[in-house]
This record gives C-alpha cells, sequence and structure tokens, in this order.
C-alpha cells in the first residue's frame, strides 16, 4: 500500500461520532463500532436477549464469521467495507414482518446512490448490485416471543463492500462480487457516511405513508423483472421468468407451463449464471 493511499485509509476510520454527525435523528440510536468481531448480527442477537434498547447499533470494521443467507459466509475483510447490525423491537408506526428485508434493501439501495451518484439495483429481495455484481447483502434475523406470539426483536444485519480489497475477493466470489469503489479512491469519512445514510432512509421508508413510495423504489430497482431465473422455493428448484414485484415487495412469476405463482420467501439467481 503506497503513502498515499494508506493516509487515505487511515482517513476513513470508522467511528460512532462519526456516524453520529451525519444522522438525521441521532438521538434514536446507541452505537458502538468495534475494530474486529465475530458477527455483528451474533453480537447484537445476544444483546437483545440481554434487553438491549431498540436503535441499538454495532458495526465494525471486519468480520471473523460474517454471515449471508442460507448459512454462507460474507467476506469481511479490514478496512475495506462497512459491516453493521440494527436493533428493532415491535413498533406500531412500523411493520416488522416480512417487508424489512426489502424495505432495508431500498434504504441501503437510495444511501449508496445518494452517496456515490452510482445506480445500484436490487436482487429480490435484499441484494445490492452494481454493473451486474453484488457489492452488498442484508440479512434480517427476528426471535419470536412465545408468550405472545409476536416478534421479540429484529436484527437487519448489513455488508457494503466499499472498496476493493486490496488483494480482490476470493476465487470463489471474485466473478460474482465487487465494491463501490477501487481501494485508490478511499474518501475520509466514507464508511461513516454510508451507514448514516442508510439509517436515513430506513427512517423514511419505514413509515407507512411512504409504502407506495417503498415499493415503486424496488420495482425501478428490480434487476430481475423479465429475466429468466432459478430459484429454490420450498426445497425446490424452479426455472421461472419474473413478471413483476407485487405490492407486499413478493415475487409475480410464470412457471414454466405457463401458469403465474407469487413467491414470497426463496433466492433467486439469473438463469445464465
Amino acid at each position: 500500500m503506497n503513502n498515499a493511499i494508506e493516509q487515505k485509509y487511515k482517513q476513513d476510520q470508522l467511528s460512532a461520532a462519526g456516524i453520529y454527525f451525519k444522522l438525521n435523528n441521532p438521538a434514536a440510536y446507541q452505537i458502538e463500532v468495534f475494530n474486529s468481531l465475530d458477527s455483528t448480527n451474533n453480537i447484537l442477537k445476544t444483546r437483545a436477549r440481554e434487553n438491549a434498547i431498540s436503535g441499538t447499533l454495532i458495526a465494525a470494521n471486519a468480520q471473523e464469521n460474517g454471515r449471508g443467507r442460507r448459512g454462507r459466509g460474507f467476506f469481511s475483510p479490514p478496512g475495506t467495507g462497512v459491516y453493521f447490525s440494527l436493533l428493532l423491537r415491535p413498533n406500531p408506526e412500523y411493520d416488522l414482518s416480512q417487508k424489512s428485508p426489502a424495505l432495508a434493501a431500498v434504504a441501503l439501495a437510495k444511501a449508496i446512490d445518494k452517496i456515490s451518484g452510482k445506480n445500484t439495483g436490487i436482487k429480490w429481495v435484499n441484494d445490492i448490485y452494481l454493473d451486474n455484481k453484488k457489492i452488498a447483502g442484508i440479512l434480517c434475523e427476528s426471535e419470536l416471543d412465545f408468550a405472545t406470539g409476536t416478534i421479540a426483536y429484529l436484527v437487519v444485519g448489513v455488508g457494503v463492500n466499499v472498496y476493493q480489497p486490496k488483494n480482490n475477493f476470493p476465487e470463489q466470489i471474485a466473478n460474482t462480487a465487487a465494491a463501490i469503489y477501487p481501494i485508490a479512491e478511499r474518501r475520509s469519512g466514507l464508511r461513516n457516511s454510508i451507514i448514516a445514510e442508510f439509517l436515513n432512509q430506513w427512517e423514511i421508508y419505514i413509515q407507512p405513508n411512504y409504502s407506495e413510495q417503498a415499493l415503486k423504489v424496488f420495482r425501478e430497482k428490480s434487476i430481475l423483472t423479465n429475466k429468466i431465473v432459478n430459484i429454490w422455493h420450498n426445497n425446490k428448484l424452479l426455472q421461472v421468468k419474473v413478471l413483476d414485484i407485487d405490492d407486499e415487495f413478493e415475487l409475480l412469476v410464470e412457471l414454466e407451463d405457463g401458469s403465474t405463482k407469487t413467491i414470497n420467501h426463496g433466492e433467486a439467481t439469473l438463469h445464465q449464471e
């Protein structure tokens, strides 16, 4: 790493103060930043069971065991990305159910667009793409309160590849993963800004009166619409054509026999992948 890049590296350090400074509503959050953690989701779920308050956010400069959907790992090297988790508890003003992953995807895509000036896409239900490669993922995990039958808490975990890693991505994801910026374009305070802007956008799109706007953004940014995809659904691999995103952020697809089906969970990949 040359001296100029090393200096920029030092300037773009994660800090709670740097995140708070960019927030529209800093009083709503309790932020902790760590150099390295096992997994921000794992740590925050433990905190949630210990009665951490809604709005608690844990961010890390690196994760030793970052996780994605279906138990896959999320590559989380030091200094090149942002890895954070937000704790939410039941609130009558917003729904903690199945819409949360999609709303988080909308908030993250809008945040990255605003800060970078680029135009991201969303791969249903909550992966963020740039130039046909994945730059960010979201993992939402909740726990049920068995006494009430309601959700006790929701953890929204976010991982963003901000800068290209010095030694590139691991071989198994090198052809499908990308970063927002090359490492030479490090900017002072950028990673703090991404976290803060996600929270600012999240506060907008979880409001009930913004539900139609959130759906509009999701549909406009969907990279699967009108594409043939393979989707794992109920332990079956289906090949379908994506027709639209319905009003519940579910996937409306056409099956091979010409019939239509609504899919509310599963994992889709473009057929050519």
